[in-house]
């Protein structure tokens, strides 16, 4: 399939002197009112329960060539280029009723919209900004398109989590990474051009937007791997200064998502480090999920009703481990008070790098599954050990795996959504960094299975 690439890159417009200001697919809408007050950090008085996590034997089921799913592969791009990719969206940034791939990353600082129209076609949104893994579709001018709110990506990891001191920067010496965002519609006059609204970062590593206070408008939440966890209030003018809140000082790690966890109408704050359940004011208090006590601190998260009884729960992924990484599906009654932690897919699977995370009806059932991909970037090595996408799917309290491609093609942070508007589910996955070798030689690529 041959890639169209069009587009010119925007134009840089910075904001200068700002002072004082932890999945984007969507962006949520409730009926509270208030504006996001900080957390109460207390105690769950409800008893959470830490029993231990439970580990099931997973069954297995057969490869893409004979997958029940019944998936392709392809290539959005086979030519990627650059250095580290990093942020990934989904949203219908154009208004033609069909979601577009939007993507960036660092190697001289890119960002691309990847459209399908009968074959994939490929903008150059900007050159002017490397964009960090945190990225959410958000109607920051109230034109009713979204725009895209990402963070600032900065140089190589130092962090706690890759082995660093606690207490010590990410970046010493670059607590500087802001907070843009750009209009990603070809045809407006604006397409391209960059704002900056909010900064002082280390590391923005989780970007997200819902309605977290139910006046009509998205707030943006910024996690700091490692770091603070920040509400953003979208300013009158949103190429003014964005005014911001600290709801938490320090939580290890990443993995954040926004839903509305026990259907009270008000979206939750879901992390590694717990929950943070709205009050219907925009406050939070934080809640226990006793994870496993040895789970990684990088981590996915994705919330859905799993296994089909009504009540949605926290899948949870260790992301950046480069041996036996696991994946544990964590049940409550409804009140996100008492937890069961199950680990469905353990150690001894030897799973690399499970940095997609996303939960959907695939196969068109009715049900949802459990998407999954393991990374390149040294994760897997694309000669002993090569990446795998897959799913897990629960069925009267049995869970298998079915393997939908083993092209040795790894994901990060892979998305599902209907690109190409034929009514199907498909999976859009881009890499990090290459394995040496990989499907494609050496090279960076965006990959999708259709079906």
């Amino acid at each position: 399939m041959n890639l169209l690439v069009v587009g010119t890159p925007g134009v840089h417009r910075g904001w200068p002197g700002l002072v004082g200001v932890g999945p984007g697919q969507s962006g949520l809408a409730r009926a509270s009112q208030g504006r996001p007050g900080p957390i109460e950090d207390v105690p769950d008085q409800s008893g959470s329960s830490r029993t231990g996590p439970r580990t099931q034997a997973l069954t297995f089921g057969p490869a893409l060539c004979d997958s029940t799913m019944d998936f392709s592969h392809g290539f959005v791009d086979a030519q990627g280029g650059y250095s580290e990719w990093g942020a990934a969206a989904v949203a219908d940034f154009d208004g033609d009723g069909v979601p577009e791939f939007a993507t960036g990353g660092r190697g001289g600082g890119f960002l691309h919209l990847y459209d399908y129209d009968g074959g994939w076609c490929r903008y150059e949104v900007t050159h002017a900004v490397a964009p960090n893994v945190g990225a959410a579709p958000v109607d920051v001018d109230g034109d009713g398109r979204p725009e895209l709110v990402f963070g600032e990506w900065g140089p190589e990891v130092l962090g706690v989590s890759r082995g660093g001191s606690p207490g010590s920067s990410r970046y010493p010496g670059a607590s500087d990474k802001r907070l843009f965002w750009t209009t990603m519609d070809p045809a407006q006059a604006e397409f391209g051009e960059i704002n900056h609204v909010g900064g002082d970062f280390d590391d923005p590593h989780d970007v997200l937007a819902a309605d977290l206070d139910g006046d009509g408008d998205d707030e943006v939440v910024v996690r700091e791997k490692d770091g603070p966890l920040y509400v953003y209030a979208v300013s009158e003018d949103p190429t003014d200064a964005w005014s911001r809140n600290r709801l938490a000082d320090h939580l290890p790690g990443d993995g954040t998502v926004l839903v509305d966890l026990t259907d009270s109408g008000e979206v939750d704050i879901v992390t590694n480090r717990g929950w943070f359940e709205n009050d219907g004011t925009g406050s939070f208090v934080r809640r226990d999920i006793p994870y496993p006590d040895d789970w990684h601190d990088e981590t996915r998260v994705a919330v859905g009703d799993v296994d089909d009884d009504g009540i949605d729960e926290v899948v949870i992924t260790e992301s950046e481990v480069d041996i036996a990484a696991r994946l544990a599906v964590c049940t409550h009654a409804g009140s996100g008070r008492e937890w069961e932690v199950e680990v469905v897919v353990d150690s001894d699977r030897d799973r690399r790098g499970l940095h997609s995370l996303q939960i959907a009806d695939l196969d068109g059932d009715g049900r949802a599954e459990v998407f999954s991909a393991e990374m390149e970037n040294g994760k897997t090595d694309g000669q002993h050990r090569t990446p795998e996408w897959f799913v897990l799917s629960e069925r009267n309290g049995t869970w298998s795996e079915e393997v939908l491609f083993d092209g040795n093609l790894g994901a990060h942070e892979a998305k599902v959504a209907d690109f190409d508007d034929d009514g199907e589910l498909e999976v859009i996955g881009k890499i990090w960094h290459p394995n040496l070798p990989n499907g494609n030689g050496t090279e960076h690529h965006v990959s999708w299975l259709d079906r």
